[in-house]
């Protein structure tokens, strides 16, 4: 009996497993499409164009090529950087292909390292997806379909955007998508968006789900049918889901509500004509179990939660309807800089999107803690060994110990020396 309930177990196993890859969107199971994948270990110069619009915010920076200060692998760390304070940074690509979110599943997935985080940061780190694009005057006024990523500002603002054209103007989703605070550091976190063709979402935050649901309930959008408003309920419309049991009594023994007062007497001077009949004072019953009623059976005659028949919507436009997304691209009002833009990918299946996560991104996230605190150790030793220098250069005029440059070569070696340590111990 043992060994039949196991292989039955197996079985129920590999019969859901089998269930579960036939629901997988055909995308994932066909060949995938890639429409762009970016993961800047080239220089990016050539695929990818930088504004030289200014913002009405402020002025236009470049974004350089760079892994930051600090890195697990200087060149699968490389991304686009923001170089400035209180700048405007944009930049944007042509896909190999365009996109369609028409009757396929599209996915958009990125990193984001806000990597010079301290304990105020202001910065966003969305990306934007168009169908038409000025990619030398891209501004935060240029048209889009899809903006999806993270906006951090101080504790209070963390949040998600997943904001999408509809009807002409950028609709966000109606509830706020909160950060948690351990995503609001300084490490690489991946950001995915999934949008379904039959009109589902997902949200993912390093590979784990945040956010899912369906489009036209979470963004408010009209949907493909309405409620007729002439169909009305019928009158002879059994409402009642349950009814009393017709066979349930009360029991004699039901607890009342109030009781006589326990060995209370009837006074002797108590005249019935003069005061009435005497009844005893009244308390509440400890043991009252509240009002009786009657057992609940099924309504026989219930037919259901009556709703009106469905009619087209007169005013449906289709939502996350995109035939045609050429360009991806970067348009970030920042107030503090050291964002990283890296491992960007969009195609029309979930599986090549993780594989792609797995293999580009997994490495660093899970080598990131702790390196941070290992630079800025690295930073504060050499700061104290210059400092150290630039007095013996002082006291040493003569040049017998050596001079200040001399100091501060040393002991900018001694930095290095000691950051690649600390590197490769974690």
């Amino acid at each position: 009996q043992c060994s039949l309930h196991v292989n039955s177990s197996m079985v129920r196993v590999a019969l859901g497993w089998v269930v579960a890859s036939l629901a997988e969107d055909k995308s994932t199971r066909a060949r995938p499409t890639i429409y762009f994948q970016e993961t800047f270990t080239t220089s990016p110069w050539r695929r990818w164009v930088q504004s030289q619009e200014p913002s009405a915010l402020g002025p236009v920076a470049p974004f350089e090529w760079t892994a930051g200060d600090w890195f697990v692998d200087d060149l699968r760390d490389l991304g686009l950087g923001t170089t400035q304070n209180l700048a405007h940074h944009a930049a944007s690509a042509e896909m190999a292909e365009p996109a369609s979110t028409v009757n396929k599943t599209l996915v958009v997935q990125f990193s984001v390292k806000h990597s010079r985080k301290q304990f105020h940061f202001c910065g966003g780190g969305y990306i934007k997806l168009f169908s038409e694009l000025n990619q030398s005057n891209l501004t935060g006024s240029s048209p889009y379909e899809i903006m999806f990523g993270p906006d951090i500002c101080g504790y209070d603002v963390g949040h998600v955007h997943v904001i999408i054209l509809h009807k002409g103007r950028p609709k966000p989703r109606d509830e706020e998508l909160r950060m948690d605070f351990s995503i609001r550091d300084h490490r690489s976190h991946l950001y995915s968006l999934i949008l379904h063709p039959d009109g589902r979402y997902d949200v993912m935050i390093d590979l784990k789900e945040v956010a899912s649901g369906h489009v036209e309930a979470d963004w408010s959008v009209a949907g493909r049918t309405m409620a007729d408003p002439r169909d009305t309920m019928p009158e002879d419309w059994v409402t009642a889901a349950t009814i009393p049991d017709p066979m349930d009594v009360r029991p004699r023994t039901w607890p009342r509500k109030k009781i006589p007062v326990d060995g209370a007497e009837r006074p002797p001077e108590w005249d019935d004509e003069e005061d009435g009949i005497w009844q005893a004072p009244m308390v509440d019953n400890p043991d009252y179990k509240g009002p009786w009623r009657p057992f609940q059976i099924d309504n026989p005659d219930y037919k259901g939660e009556w709703k009106p028949r469905q009619i087209p919507h007169p005013n449906y436009v289709p939502f996350a309807h995109f035939p045609s997304l050429k360009y991806v691209g970067f348009e970030l009002w920042t107030v503090n800089n050291g964002t990283i833009l890296d491992n960007i990918i969009v195609t029309d299946s979930w599986r090549a999107a993780r594989q792609f996560a797995e293999e580009q991104w997994s490495p660093t996230f899970r080598k990131e803690k702790g390196l941070r605190e290992a630079w800025d150790k690295a930073q504060e030793a050499r700061a104290e060994r210059a400092e150290l220098a630039a007095n013996t250069g002082e006291a040493e005029a003569d040049g017998d110990v050596g001079s200040e440059e001399d100091g501060e070569e040393e002991a900018e070696d001694e930095h290095d020396k000691d950051w690649d340590a600390e590197r490769i111990e974690l």
